[in-house]
């Protein structure tokens, strides 16, 4: 099981990272298959997730504690209204001015 759990883990995140650079399709839910997998394979990928200073930072404070700071807050709302901006201007017909 645990090598499994470690394919579809490899399986998912060369999907999210493909999707990068797919406009349309979410990155997202395939990075947090990967964690889920990944930290189903073995005590040592968990305890490394669990570690990590990013996760520690944004996902443990914010989702556990709810004490993602102000500073922060605005840096996800930055990078996600950036993303939308530019996601509807690349899907956006243009018109040629002749």
């Amino acid at each position: 099981m645990r090598y499994l759990y470690i394919l579809l883990g490899l399986i998912t995140f060369g999907i999210g990272t493909v999707t990068i650079w797919v406009p349309g399709i979410p990155t997202t839910p395939f990075y947090l298959l990967t964690a889920f997998f990944w930290g189903r394979s073995s005590e040592r990928l968990h305890a490394w997730l669990t570690q990590n200073k990013h996760y520690q930072k944004y996902v443990h404070e914010g989702i556990y504690h709810r004490g993602l700071t102000q500073r922060a807050r605005i840096v996800i709302y930055l990078v996600t209204a950036a993303m939308t901006v530019s996601y509807t201007h690349l899907t956006l017909p243009t018109k040629r001015i002749v």
